[in-house]
């Protein structure tokens, strides 16, 4: 287990020396919303724990625990368009840069030097097969806030292998901030494709910048959020719901829901969990056509046309004040099954589709989510 009083001593020190950053002084544009975490009083004791610094009470049992209730003690701003993963035994912050699957970036916490800043960076380095640096080459590097605190900046590029060594990875990009010090290391990394991490790198340093510890001003899971058409949050909690507008509409997004980059024609994308997504679409007059694209969206998951007879069948909910067709499509293939949901609503002036897809089961569970989304939807 993790020499987590130390640890603790490193994010305590943060704590008393101040945030040092704010959305007003760390690149506000890329901002999407702050998560926030509020925690008791600090505790100023000499060897103090980190739970008795943070006002946490008596210690959790497991390393996990520790992990998520470490990761509470901080507070980050989450730039636009990433999605955020929760936290793992080594990952107290994790995110997906950009909403690529394929660009991971996350902040790891760990007592005393953690080896030493020359070992980190040519450890780095040597991931995506590149030469370790010098002691005078490790100098000269840029610098960048972490933590409120002056973190060595690396950027190198190459082909990925990663701490197992057994896949290998072309065309991929290393960000890395690394703080390292007697009391505590910090280190924040993204890898992902090239391109991805450089169209992220500004989004990359916002983030670390705006990293510090929970100044309690805000109540467990609230958030404030600045879409790209405006939104607005509702109050925390299962079953909470904020308002998304996209398209000229207003679409009441149940709060775990993340808004990502929309893909065209889309108007709205949504991150629903990992594998799973939800968008939906406003186009100028019938958009093809009811059942053209219901038939397009059963070839996406392997299905043939539908009949005559189960087009009539097909079933019709409120969306928007008019009727709807609502369909529940899944794949006949035994592992693995992709299920799709959608309301369509099509109008000679204008259509409107929205979909849910991922796998089956995943898509199921989401249902009753999905269809009072698309009951709510309004123009707006």
């Amino acid at each position: 287990m993790r020499d987590w009083h130390r640890w603790g001593s490193f994010v305590g020190a943060l704590a008393l020396t101040g945030c040092g950053s704010s959305v007003n002084d760390s690149a506000t544009a890329v901002v999407a919303r702050s998560s926030v975490v509020t925690t008791g009083p600090v505790a100023t004791t000499p060897g103090a724990s980190v739970e008795e610094r943070f006002g946490l009470g008596p210690p959790p049992m497991s390393a996990d625990d520790r992990v998520e209730q470490a990761s509470g003690m901080l507070r980050w701003d989450l730039p636009s368009g990433w999605v955020e993963r929760p936290p793992t035994s080594m990952r107290i912050a994790n995110f997906l840069a950009g909403g690529d699957e394929a660009a991971e970036c996350y902040l790891t916490v760990l007592p005393g030097e953690a080896g030493g800043l020359g070992a980190n960076v040519n450890r780095w380095l040597a991931q995506l097969a590149q030469p370790g640096l010098s002691p005078a080459q490790l100098d000269a590097l840029p610098r960048a806030k972490l933590l409120d605190r002056d973190a060595v900046l690396l950027e190198a590029e190459g082909t990925f292998t990663g701490m197992s060594a057994t896949t290998s990875k072309s065309g991929q990009k290393l960000l890395g901030l690394l703080f390292v010090d007697p009391d505590g290391s910090a280190f924040l990394k993204l890898v992902g494709p090239t391109e991805t991490v450089t169209r992220e790198r500004e989004a990359f340093l916002a983030l670390a910048k705006s990293m510090g510890p929970s100044t309690g001003e805000s109540t467990p899971g609230e958030s404030t959020s600045a879409g790209a058409e405006g939104t607005v949050l509702s109050s925390e909690g299962d079953g909470a719901t904020r308002a998304e507008r996209a398209g000229g509409l207003l679409a009441h997004v149940p709060s775990k829901w993340l808004r990502v980059p929309e893909k065209p024609p889309r108007a709205l994308d949504l991150q629903v969990e990992d594998g799973v997504e939800c968008s939906v679409t406003v186009l100028g007059g019938e958009g093809g056509g009811a059942r053209a694209n219901i038939d397009r969206w059963r070839g996406q998951i392997g299905l043939a046309a539908m009949t005559d007879d189960e087009f009539k069948q097909l079933e019709r909910v409120r969306m928007l004040g008019a009727d709807a067709l609502h369909v529940s499509l899944t794949s006949e293939a035994a592992h693995g099954a992709r299920g799709i949901l959608g309301a369509l609503c099509v109008a000679p002036d204008r259509s409107v589709f929205v979909k849910l897809t991922g796998p089956a089961d995943r898509v199921a569970a989401h249902a009753t989510l999905f269809r009072e989304l698309c009951r709510t939807l309004e123009d707006g």
